[in-house]
């Protein structure tokens, strides 16, 4: 449904090895449907390649995709381990195609408020930065493979926007990084891998980062999700998420501003 509001774009073709499913929604949105990955890729007018297979498959792909002179926007997470990442940046820097990784949480308002405001020295130079995200599970059907334990765990799969929306505030990369994690079921909604994942990162330039997933509620089933970042600096400090501070909160010394994102 996105494509549609990107006037630049125009969906040509999907690809699935589910054929039914893939003809639907091909159907739905006036593409042609294939479940042969290498005949869509053949398509001189397919310019453009979004990788949203299962995050096992996402090497694969995109080295395809590479090999067939596609550029690519690939989900997260970039791949399941580090040999993965560096064929695929090989693929891609061999082939001279363009690449994304779908990061997006850098992209919303209160993000790109933040890191202007860090970036006009609002809060002098970021020393700490953190995120966390505290509540249910998410809702993935029981047989969903992010349920199971070759996926890796829920911080691979959506660990990578948390760490990447600190390096993108803090405009620097980690040099050094601790994580622990631990299995807490309050119910039978079960899965093979972990669900509370806190990570310590220290940053190129200094900056101290922490990352903590925390999806150990399951009872009551009605307790919101809540999710907060903050980013300390040497003169003052950033605070935004949903739930309890939905706005983005700054004290730079002379007291506080609320910004509504």
């Amino acid at each position: 449904p996105a494509l549609r509001h990107i006037t630049e774009a125009r969906l040509v073709a999907l690809h699935d090895v589910n054929a039914e499913g893939v003809r639907r929604f091909a159907d739905e949105y006036g593409a042609e449907a294939y479940t042969d990955l290498a005949a869509m890729l053949a398509r001189d007018d397919v310019e453009v390649v979004v990788v949203a297979s299962p995050d096992r498959f996402h090497c694969e792909h995109v080295v395809q995709a590479a090999q067939a002179g596609k550029h690519i926007l690939c989900q997260k997470p970039l791949a399941l381990s580090l040999d993965e990442a560096r064929r695929m940046v090989a693929a891609v820097t061999a082939a001279g195609v363009r690449f994304g990784a779908a990061q997006s949480f850098r992209y919303e308002a209160a993000a790109r408020q933040a890191r202007q405001l860090i970036a006009e020295g609002a809060i002098g130079r970021p020393v700490y930065a953190s995120f966390s995200v505290k509540g249910r599970f998410y809702p993935y059907p029981p047989d969903s493979p992010y349920r199971r334990k070759d996926t890796g765990g829920q911080f691979l799969h959506n660990g990578p926007h948390y760490v990447d929306l600190l390096c993108c505030l803090l405009d620097d990369l980690p040099v050094r990084v601790f994580g622990q994690s631990r299995a807490h079921y309050p119910t039978e909604d079960r899965l093979e891998t972990d669900n509370y994942t806190v990570c310590l990162l220290d940053f190129a330039r200094g900056a101290l980062g922490r990352v903590e997933q925390n999806l150990t509620l399951l009872d009551p089933p009605g307790f919101p999700q809540r999710q907060e970042t903050r980013v300390m600096g040497t003169e003052g400090n950033l605070v935004f998420g949903t739930g309890q501070t939905p706005a983005l909160e700054a004290f730079d010394g002379s007291g506080f501003s609320v910004a509504q994102p």
